[in-house]
């Protein structure tokens, strides 16, 4: 073991000093980690918006409550929660703002539904504090505006909303480089808080999302805050997302589990875990917490998550075959990133399937041992042709009846 001020090596691990998770050590070589990352970022959280867009998906007033507050409690900062041409997003805003919770909320302004000055109006009668003004290539009145047009539009919103006095971000689903640059000046013009990088199809590489990160905030000279909106149709949002934040990207959006149009929005939990675990980057959300609420999600969104989905997953701690020699032992590290603890869980569950290994060496000796009992080889081989037995009828033994093949094999009750 070798000590790297406050964490510390093991065979090529790097465990955190409070045991909460490890890292692999070729993520820290100085020619891989030679880049300045941030120290913290700003999740903002558009599952109340954006994550409505998930095909199925209505939620009442009730609900979107529900998910706010558990937002507040578990340590998101911000959140977009609707459209200000909405009256019951609107009337929900007024709900949320009666309450002691914390949250800085926003409305997704797009231009073109309906007039802007009328939104901007109806966003801060509602009592928003982020005003997210959104442009591009849309179909307005039947045709689609020309780039001068939408900056003008752009850049006319965005000065009426700063008049208002709340906080304006300004964006588009722009894909040449023209229209970025025009989208700086304007932003800079107007004294926009924000720009706001939308890879609205999903499409966008993680060098793309990198380089623009960094262009926008060479070119603004840090007058204005970066942050980013990523798409999951390539399956890339959540590495996008990351790069964003290793690149400089001030905020980034996210939804649980990953809910949004089609393929969804880069995923609230794997964004925040990985951001926290593998760079060190701090995002301020009570990791504990994040698990009961992608259930909650679920439950109101009607939305499974898939057994495999990373952190959230039934399978996440579950384990079967070669992998429960460590996990029986106690020995969480061995195949796990995080310890369970640290998620919220309060176990492990452990699955006897046909890759499982027999003999001495195997998991099975491991699990008598940590019964107390000890078995000859005759045993021990009696122990896994009586597993066999069980998983030709039903695939798996879970580890009671694993408990109970051993007593039956050894003599005990």
């Amino acid at each position: 073991m070798a000590n790297l001020g406050d964490k510390h090596w093991v065979s090529g691990v790097l465990l955190d000093p409070d045991d909460r998770w490890v890292n692999c050590s070729l993520n820290k070589l100085p020619s891989v980690d030679n880049e300045m990352k941030p120290k913290s970022v700003i999740i903002s959280d558009i599952t109340l918006r954006s994550g409505t867009n998930t095909p199925g998906v209505r939620v009442n007033s009730d609900a979107k409550m529900e998910i706010a507050q558990r937002l507040d409690e578990i340590g998101v900062k911000e959140a977009e929660v609707g459209y200000p041409n909405s009256e019951p997003d609107r009337d929900f805003v007024k709900m949320l703002k009666k309450t002691s919770c914390k949250l800085k909320v926003g409305f997704h302004l797009l231009l073109g539904m309906g007039t802007y000055k009328e939104n901007v109006d109806k966003a801060v009668e509602a009592g928003v504090d982020i005003v997210n003004i959104v442009a591009g290539a849309v179909p307005v009145s039947g045709r689609r505006l020309e780039t001068a047009e939408l900056m003008d539009s752009i850049g006319e919103a965005a000065s009426y909303a700063k008049k208002q006095g709340i906080l304006v971000s300004v964006g588009g689903l722009f894909h040449d480089m023209d229209s970025v640059q025009r989208l700086i000046t304007v932003s800079a013009d107007v004294g926009a808080d924000r720009i706001c990088i939308y890879d609205g199809r999903g499409w966008f590489t993680p060098q793309t999302v990198s380089f623009l990160v960094k262009y926008v905030r060479d070119i603004s000279k840090g007058s204005t805050k970066v942050t980013v909106h990523c798409h999951n149709d390539f399956g890339l949002a959540t590495i996008n997302t990351l790069e964003a934040i290793k690149s400089g990207a001030y905020g980034v959006d996210v939804t649980v589990n990953g809910t949004g149009h089609r393929c969804g929005n880069a995923s609230f939990e794997q964004v925040v875990i990985a951001a926290e675990v593998l760079y060190d980057i701090q995002t301020g959300i009570d990791l504990s917490k994040i698990p009961d609420l992608c259930r909650l999600v679920e439950k109101l969104y009607d939305v499974p998550i898939a057994s495999n989905s990373p952190h959230v997953g039934e399978n996440m701690y579950r384990h079967g075959g070669a992998h429960l020699m460590g996990c029986v032992r106690g020995e969480w590290y061995e195949w796990e990133n995080i310890k369970p603890e640290t998620l919220g869980y309060d176990h492990q569950s452990f699955f006897w399937g046909s890759t499982v290994h027999p003999g001495r060496d195997g998991p099975i000796n491991s699990k008598v041992a940590l019964m107390g009992l000890s078995a000859s080889d005759q045993e021990l081989d009696v122990i896994y042709e009586r597993l066999q037995d069980v998983i030709s009828h039903k695939k798996f033994a879970t580890d009671e009846e694993m408990a109970q093949i051993i007593r039956d094999s050894l003599g005990r009750r």
